[in-house]
């Protein structure tokens, strides 16, 4: 899994981690190497509930930060939408 997230085969990484049955690896090249937050969130739901908490406690912050950042793009979005159709009226 190693040789494969060094060389950039997140891919290959991820379903060797997967087939390995190593949660705390495939969350790490899901998160940290993909930036695939969506799969992460959805793999940790999958998880029973003792790995999903240990999960939690290492990537919570993490995730909760990605949330929170999503969040904020939104408000900007919606803000500028809302300038442009107050400027056009």
């Amino acid at each position: 899994m190693q040789v494969c997230r060094t060389a950039g085969y997140y891919q290959h990484a991820l379903f060797v981690s997967q087939a390995a049955a190593e949660t705390e690896w495939y969350l790490d090249i899901l998160l940290e190497d993909m930036q695939s937050w969506d799969d992460a969130l959805a793999y940790l739901q999958d998880l029973p509930r003792q790995q999903a908490a240990a999960a939690l406690k290492k990537h919570g912050k993490v995730c909760a930060t990605m949330i929170m950042t999503i969040i904020i793009i939104l408000i900007i979005i919606i803000i500028i939408i809302i300038i442009t159709i107050i400027t056009i009226m």
